[in-house]
């Protein structure tokens, strides 16, 4: 189900519709966010992120790989389904590559969801959205739904994670479907991990599925997770609540080293950054100010100072590593250094200094020091 999304190391959890009503003499309802004419949902505005992607189907990006979808009607269960069937296409695909029984298991998962959107999709009302659930008399009414997906990269290689959960004490039919899956090749060797939970299904109840999935590669890397609640209303409609997360970095690469360098008058002081990663990396590049400075796995700098009056300095020092695969990584860091003056930096520095050759005393020039300017780097 990855490819009909927008492509995209922080778990997100949404509970879209909490319902909840005091029970009248007779069967009650209460209304759910359906959309209105334009097809927009009242309660999925445009101003929280949520488009029209295709009728009756409302997303919206968060970002780092995660979108959220809102399906309803008949026409949003055909797009579901046919996303599914697009997702098993390539798992078959995968399976014929590779033979894993955990791929075959997950097709079977999906093709059970398929069976049950056909079914969907011949009740479902054109353009009809969860509209009413009730609840018997006497006794108050809680639909909750939330879903939960994320795409990473961990210490080792690809990670995902998904989860669905459905609470239900109305009239209202729902399922709950999570799936994770992650691969990549280490070496010359793929590596694939797939796992899935559900569908649960039932009314008047609490359903819910958890999955994830990781594995150790340092290239060509995938990871993706799916959390899915598909909920029926006490009319007849259909919506699906889908949380997806996309991920395809492979590599990282982080600089360790001073964020912050003390330079005291008349001394020149030397500071080295290192890198670290989650797989070997095999060639570097650092930067200074965007100005290359060196290609070894560490960078060395030294700072002298001979200023009248201490200053600051801020500077950018980044660093881009590669693999054996030609797969890269970067990643920069601010480094504030601190020039301590003659004239008002540490007291030990603010002495003159003298020396006697052959009985005559001769001084260092020492700058003349006048008012203390005002720090430009403070300004």
């Amino acid at each position: 189900m990855s490819k009909r999304h927008l492509p995209s190391h922080l778990p997100l959890t949404l509970c879209l519709l909490t319902l909840a009503l005091l029970a009248l003499p007779a069967l009650a309802a209460v209304e759910a966010p359906q959309p209105d004419g334009s097809g927009q949902a009242p309660s999925l505005s445009q101003a929280d992120g949520w488009y029209t992607t295709a009728p009756g189907v409302l997303q919206r990006d968060l970002g780092g790989g995660v979108i959220e979808t809102y399906a309803f009607g008949a026409e949003g269960v055909a797009w579901e389904k046919a996303g599914t069937e697009a997702e098993i296409a390539r798992l078959r695909a995968l399976y014929d590559e590779t033979g894993d029984p955990d791929v075959a298991a997950a097709i079977r998962d999906q093709q059970q969801i398929v069976a049950g959107m056909a079914l969907d999709l011949a009740r479902a009302p054109k353009g009809s959205g969860l509209q009413s659930v009730r609840a018997a008399d006497g006794v108050s009414c809680q639909l909750s739904i939330s879903r939960d997906a994320t795409a990473f990269l961990g210490a080792d290689g690809p990670e995902a994670t998904a989860s669905a959960a459905f609470s239900d004490t109305c009239a209202t039919y729902g399922c709950t479907y999570a799936y994770t899956i992650a691969q990549g090749y280490l070496g010359g060797s793929q590596r694939l991990y797939l796992e899935s939970d559900g569908e649960y299904c039932g009314y008047y109840t609490a359903q819910s599925a958890a999955a994830s999935a990781a594995v150790v590669a340092d290239h060509e890397c995938y990871s993706y997770g799916l959390g899915q609640v598909r909920v029926q209303d006490s009319l007849g409609n259909w919506s699906y609540f889908i949380t997806e997360a996309t991920n395809y970095q492979c590599l990282s690469v982080n600089i360790s080293g001073p964020a912050y360098v003390t330079v005291p008058y008349g001394t020149c002081v030397s500071a080295t950054w290192s890198t670290t990663s989650n797989h070997p990396l095999t060639s570097y590049q650092w930067t200074w100010n965007s100005s290359v400075v060196g290609t070894a796995s560490t960078y060395s700098r030294t700072f002298c100072s001979h200023a009248t009056y201490t200053y600051g300095a801020n500077y950018s020092l980044g660093v881009t590593g590669w693999d054996s695969y030609g797969n890269s990584a970067a990643d920069s860091q601010n480094v504030h250094v601190t020039y301590y003056g003659y004239c008002n930096g540490p007291a030990q520095q603010q002495s003159q200094s003298s020396t006697t050759v052959n009985r005559v005393t001769a001084r260092y020039n020492k700058p003349i020091c006048g008012p203390v300017p005002i720090d430009p780097v403070a300004q």
